[in-house]
């Protein structure tokens, strides 16, 4: 069972470009690796979450899933 947020891997910050590209969620920038599991659900956020804000999104969604 999960206590707390568990990240796969480092917070990457980037630039999302409005130019119509496709955009993967759990698939590296090759194409090539796949993140081997479930996505509960994604948010792209206009800002960078501080990590109380993060904190309390997990914690309004985390029943949902059994944690």
């Amino acid at each position: 069972m999960i206590a707390s947020p568990v990240f796969a891997s480092p917070m990457v910050k980037s630039v999302l470009n409005s130019n119509n590209s496709t955009l993967y969620v759990g698939q590296d920038d090759y194409g090539g690796r796949f993140f081997r599991g479930n996505i509960s659900s994604v948010t792209i956020n206009n800002r960078a979450l501080s990590a109380v804000e993060v904190l309390q999104n997990f914690n309004a969604t985390r029943s949902r899933y059994g944690i």
